[in-house]
């Protein structure tokens, strides 16, 4: 009787660890290269939102969660196969121009800590619905890593997610960024691959 209940008991605990895994939808799980709140936040402007799922942080672009699933498949597979780990941050409030909205999404990466110990390639996009397209509503932030992704790559990505996001169609912006990040770091990476170094 006494094995009995032990054996149930494990049984459930192994079920509610299962269901708490995933309440919402599919949580990135990442080790991140140092502590959370490396970063720091910036005086007057928004603090930091914590990475909670999808690899996408929503405030201010309504995604859908069908758009957020889509580019989850395209970020979780890209940090599965260790080639880097690829997070879209969508930001209202974020004041200045395109120098103040890089420095918040570079130290947003460093305040999350992507990049895991051994695969330390990250790359934060930034989104900011809130400002008028001569502002820059997209930016691009690979960390030190990630050297062989450079401006030219990113280029086309930015100014075509960005032609989204001026119609206000922030879940064709999100789609098109996962599926454009996916097909040039799989290509970049074909060519330099894990070992290579600057």
């Amino acid at each position: 009787m006494k094995r009995s209940l032990i054996l149930f008991t494990l049984i459930m605990m192994v079920m509610l660890a299962a269901c708490a895994t995933s309440p919402g939808g599919p949580t990135p799980i990442y080790t991140p290269i140092r502590s959370v709140g490396y970063g720091q936040n910036i005086p007057g402007q928004p603090k930091f939102p914590d990475l909670k799922e999808y690899w996408v942080v929503d405030n201010g672009c309504n995604f859908s969660v069908k758009s957020k699933q889509y580019a989850y498949e395209y970020f979780e597979a890209l940090n599965r196969d260790h080639i880097a780990q690829a997070a879209v941050v969508c930001q209202e409030g974020i004041t200045g121009g395109p120098s103040a909205a890089s420095t918040w999404i570079s130290e947003w990466l460093n305040h999350e800590g992507l990049g895991t110990l051994e695969d330390k390639r990250a790359l934060a996009i930034l989104i900011r619905p809130d400002v008028p397209p001569q502002d820059h509503r997209i930016v691009f932030n690979p960390n030190d890593d990630l050297y062989w992704l450079t401006t030219v790559d990113e280029y086309d990505p930015k100014h075509n997610a960005a032609n989204y996001a001026n119609a206000n169609d922030f879940d064709g912006c999100l789609e098109y960024l996962a599926v454009s990040i996916d097909e040039i770091l799989r290509d970049k990476w074909s060519i330099y691959g894990p070992t290579q170094t600057p």
